[in-house]
């Protein structure tokens, strides 16, 4: 029987540019695989590369804004705003305005550095397509399916 439990201390990940990552649920902070939910401050003028998670992401802004390149356009989140990028999508987070960023994501299953499909940092141009949008919609599906 699994056990109820407080987390009080989340796996603290400091991120290139000065972000900082407070992972409070997930495979770093709770070992939990099926989700992660992480508390982050991108700093004004932070960005990472281009990515194509194997995981879908909700990002929910508390404070600031964010700029999440993708491969349909790109679109700005602001406080109280909730973005989802599912799971194969092309995307890039940055905060390239003045003030620092305050938000939290939930991914599902859980984020790693694996599943993330990070591009080089110096990258400035999406990826090219590992895995499409249906053929992870379809691995998910099929996962659960045989569990």
């Amino acid at each position: 029987m699994s056990a109820v439990r407080k987390i009080a201390d989340p796996a603290t990940i400091p991120i290139y540019g000065g972000k900082i990552i407070h992972e409070y649920v997930g495979l770093a902070s709770s070992s939990t695989a099926s989700v992660s939910v992480a508390h982050m401050v991108a700093p004004a003028g932070w960005g990472e590369p281009w990515q194509q998670p194997l995981f879908d992401e909700v990002t929910i802004v508390v404070r600031g804004r964010l700029l999440l390149e993708h491969d349909g356009g790109a679109l700005t989140i602001g406080k109280d705003e909730v973005a989802l990028a599912p799971a194969g999508a092309q995307i890039r987070y940055s905060n390239p305005f003045e003030e620092e960023a305050e938000y939290w994501a939930v991914c599902g299953p859980a984020f790693s550095a694996e599943a993330a499909g990070r591009q080089d940092q110096s990258s400035e141009t999406p990826l090219r397509s590992k895995v499409s949008p249906s053929s992870a919609a379809i691995t998910r599906v099929t996962s659960a399916i045989a569990s």
